[in-house]
C-alpha cells in the first residue's frame, strides 16, 4: 500500500475543499455586502476550529504514530516526507492494521493541508479583500503555497490595486492617495491629509520608523486582540512587536496608572480631536505599508473608516 500516496491525496483534497469553501462564502456575503473583517476573522476561526478537530482525531486514536510522525525531522537530513513513510512507517505493521493506517495516513493528510491553508490564510487577507472589494478574480484563491510566499507579491495583485487606487505604483505618495479616497467615501467630502512622513530613510530600522504616539497605539489594537481572543499568527505578531520596539515606558509598577501604559490600554482618550486620530492612523497606514501585517493593516484601515463615519 502507497501510504505516501494516501496522504498526499487527501492534503489536496482538504486544501482544495477550504479555498471552494472561502470563495464561497466571499462571493455570497459579498452578495449582501458584509463587512470584510469580520467575514476574514470569521474563515479564520473556522479554520482553527477544523485544524484543532483533526489533530485531536490524530492524537487521540493514533499517538504513537503520531509522536514518530512528529519526529521526523529530527530523525531524517532531508525529505522527511517521504522518510517517514518509507522507514517508520511499516513498523507499525504490528500494532495497527492496513485499514487502520490507511485511515491514518489519509487523517495526517488532510490534517497538514488544513494546517497549511490556517498558516497561509493570514498572508493572504489584503489579497482576499482586493478581489472581494473588486468583487472578481474568485478563480485565483487558493491556500496552496510555500508559507515564505504570498499572493500580495504577485502580479495579480499589483494589478488588482491599480484598479482600485489609479495611483497605485506610480507615484511614492500613492498610499496617501489611497488613504484620502476611503476619507472620501466615509465623509462624503474630498478630505486632504497632511503629509504624515517625509521620504524613507532606507538606513531607518523598524523601530525607527514609527513615532510614540503611533506605536502606542498599535500597541493598544495589538493589546484588544489578544484580549479578544483573536486569532493572529506568530510571524505577525513578532513584526509587530519588531516595529514597535523603542524605549517606551509601559510599565504598570513604576505609578499607579502611567499615562503609556493608558494608552496601550485604552487607546485615544476622548479629548483628542478627531482630526489628530484620524492623522495618526494615517502616518501609521502609510508608514507600514511595505510590512506583512495583513491583519493590523485590515484593523487600521476599519478602525479609518468608523472614525471617518462619525
Amino acid at each position: 500500500m502507497d501510504y505516501k500516496t494516501l496522504y498526499i491525496e487527501a492534503f489536496d483534497k482538504k486544501i482544495n475543499e477550504i479555498d471552494l469553501e472561502i470563495i464561497s462564502q466571499l462571493k455570497v456575503s459579498r452578495k449582501r455586502n458584509k463587512n470584510f473583517l469580520t467575514l476574514s476573522n470569521n474563515i479564520s476561526k473556522e479554520l482553527s476550529e477544523k485544524e484543532v478537530d483533526l489533530k485531536t482525531s490524530l492524537t487521540t486514536h493514533f499517538p504513537d504514530l503520531n509522536e514518530s510522525y512528529l519526529r521526523r525531522f529530527q530523525e531524517y537530513e532531508s525529505d522527511h516526507l517521504t522518510s517517514f513513510f518509507t522507514f517508520n512507517f511499516p513498523e507499525f505493521s504490528d500494532i495497527y492494521s492496513a485499514a487502520e493506517l490507511c485511515k491514518y495516513a489519509t487523517e495526517l493528510g488532510a490534517y497538514e493541508g488544513c494546517l497549511r491553508a490556517v498558516n497561509n490564510f493570514s498572508n493572504s487577507t489584503d489579497f482576499f479583500k482586493a478581489i472581494y472589494k473588486l468583487d472578481k478574480n474568485y478563480k485565483y484563491i487558493s491556500l496552496d503555497f510555500h508559507p515564505n510566499e504570498s499572493p500580495i507579491e504577485s502580479d495579480l495583485f499589483h494589478d488588482m490595486q491599480k484598479e482600485i487606487y489609479p495611483s497605485y505604483g506610480q507615484e511614492p505618495d500613492w498610499q496617501a492617495e489611497a488613504l484620502n479616497q476611503i476619507l472620501k467615501e466615509n465623509s462624503g467630502e474630498n478630505v486632504k491629509l497632511e503629509e504624515t512622513q517625509k521620504k524613507e530613510n532606507t538606513n531607518l530600522k523598524p523601530g525607527e520608523i514609527l513615532n510614540e504616539d503611533e506605536k502606542l497605539y498599535i500597541l493598544h489594537l495589538l493589546y484588544k486582540l489578544i484580549t479578544q481572543g483573536s486569532e493572529m499568527t506568530g510571524t505577525e505578531f513578532l513584526r509587530i512587536l519588531h516595529l514597535t520596539v523603542d524605549q517606551i515606558d509601559t510599565s504598570a509598577e513604576i505609578i499607579e496608572n502611567p499615562p503609556n501604559y493608558k494608552k496601550v490600554k485604552q487607546g485615544f482618550s476622548n479629548v483628542i480631536p478627531k482630526n489628530k486620530k484620524i492623522k495618526v492612523i494615517g502616518s501609521v497606514i502609510s508608514k507600514i505599508h511595505g510590512y506583512t501585517v495583513p491583519m493590523l493593516k485590515q484593523i487600521l484601515d476599519d478602525e479609518l473608516k468608523a472614525l471617518t463615519k462619525k
